[in-house]
């Protein structure tokens, strides 16, 4: 499949609609909403207040990606929230968003990312691997939603 030239830029609230309606778009065709997903999707900011970031990828000024990385202590972050509209997908626009996260949490000294997924999506996973992101055995982790039956991390240093 041919890919696409995107520019990837920090979220910003003009983007919050497309942040919301991106994941919403993925969880309802595969999943249901869960509590957990209200606050994220709602706000934002709260992402970003707590010291984290998101990125937005655009075609043209469409925003067609998004991507959270959520602090969960100092050196190691949460890769979240990561959607690609379903009519850009194959494209290499989650290829971009992945690249550009791990740029940017290598530019803040991250050292870890730490993901929740699912098996049943299997194009994503398929990219975690490509990026080096190893599936963790036993996890010591309690996700806060139902449909995560995956865990998954990406040492960066």
């Amino acid at each position: 499949m041919p890919t696409v030239s995107v520019n990837i830029v920090d979220f910003t609230p003009s983007h919050q609609s497309a942040f919301k309606s991106l994941n919403e778009q993925w969880i309802t065709k595969h999943f249901r909403l869960e509590t957990a997903d209200i606050e994220p999707l709602n706000h934002p900011e709260s992402i970003l207040n707590a010291g984290g970031f998101i990125l937005v990828a655009l075609l043209e000024k469409e925003v067609i990606g998004v991507c959270a990385l959520k602090k969960l202590t100092k050196k190691r972050y949460e890769l979240s929230k990561f959607a690609v509209d379903e009519t850009k997908q194959g494209l290499g626009v989650g290829k971009a968003l992945l690249s550009a996260s791990i740029a940017k949490a290598k530019a803040h000294r991250i050292q870890t990312l730490y993901l929740e997924g699912n098996t049943k999506l299997t194009a994503s996973i398929h990219l975690y691997k490509k990026f080096g992101f190893k599936v963790l055995e036993a996890p010591n982790v309690h996700s806060h939603y139902e449909r995560v039956n995956l865990f998954m991390e990406l040492q960066l240093s």
